[in-house]
């Protein structure tokens, strides 16, 4: 339909209905640096004097600062990525880079702590099915090019004006992130199908 190719194989044949969750900044948390500097987006940047070695030495830093130990962390010699996933949902666009420079580590971005655990609702006429919302991808983005959904994940979502160390408590909706061939991402309220980003 309109150059929107999908393999009716990644398409999600469960339900699952997630309720929105309450969400803390972890700039808030006592163990976090007072010294952080805020960044123009809103995000924060911390300056820790400490080496990195493996995976392993992350871990500890980002404990150190309040943040999980039990993350998944995308480790690599320059630059490493940690993203937020609460209940093994991933928390989308949500996560901080981490990084050495002049004998400091900086760690760079959001990251939130969940007040409320996710919980899974019972009402399935609660949450909008996947094929509503591909046909509506379908028809808002038509292209002269075959356009290919590569995946298809159920998560959460902040809006990007709830973000970042002004906002001590927010919330995050569940959300579909569409991927694209050309590495597009779309998000759709899981709620209500309204596109947000």
């Amino acid at each position: 339909m309109n150059n929107i190719k999908i393999d009716k194989s990644i398409i999600p044949a469960k339900i699952v209905n997630l309720n929105a969750i309450e969400l803390k900044n972890v700039v808030f948390n006592s163990k976090f640096p007072k010294q952080y500097q805020k960044n123009d987006d809103g995000s924060f940047l911390v300056k820790l004097v400490s080496e990195i070695k493996n995976e392993s030495d992350i871990k500890k830093i980002l404990s150190s600062i309040g943040i999980d130990k039990n993350t998944q962390v995308v480790y690599n010699k320059n630059t490493s990525r940690v993203n937020l996933k609460i209940n093994n949902y991933y928390v989308f666009d949500i996560g901080v880079d981490i990084s050495q420079k002049d004998g400091y580590t900086h760690i760079f971005g959001d990251w939130y702590v969940n007040e409320t655990r996710p919980t899974k609702s019972r009402n399935i006429s609660e949450i909008v099915p996947i094929t509503g919302i591909l046909i509506e991808f379908a028809n808002q983005f038509k292209s002269d090019n075959e356009i290919k959904i590569e995946s298809i994940t159920l998560g959460y979502y902040i809006p990007e004006s709830k973000r970042g160390v002004n906002n001590m408590n927010t919330s995050a909706t569940p959300c579909y992130k569409i991927l694209t061939s050309n590495n597009e991402s779309y998000f759709y309220n899981a709620r209500n199908g309204e596109y947000l980003k």
